[in-house]
C-alpha cells in the first residue's frame, strides 16, 4: 500500500489509516531500519504508544525536518 503527500505543506502530520498489524511488520521493519539508518536519523518508539503521542512525537520531529514513523 501507498500514500502520495505534498511535502511542502508546513506542519504536515500524515497518520496511518487504521492501527492494525502485519505480519510484514515483523519481517521488514528490522532491515527498514538498517537500510534508513544510512541515510536518516532513526529513533526506536514504544510499539504502543498511543495516537495522541505519535501526533506529538510527529509535530515535535517534523520542526527540524521531514519525518516518518513506522
Amino acid at each position: 500500500m501507498m500514500t502520495l503527500v505534498n511535502m511542502d505543506s508546513p506542519g504536515l502530520v500524515v497518520l496511518p489509516h487504521s492501527p492494525g498489524r502485519s505480519w510484514a511488520g515483523v519481517v521488514l521493519l528490522p532491515r527498514l531500519r538498517e537500510k534508513a539508518s544510512a541515510y536518516f536519523s532513526v529513533e526506536e518508539v514504544d510499539a504502543a504508544v498511543d495516537t495522541s503521542r505519535i501526533s506529538v512525537i510527529l509535530r515535535e520531529a517534523g520542526r527540524i525536518g521531514t519525518a516518518m514513523l513506522a
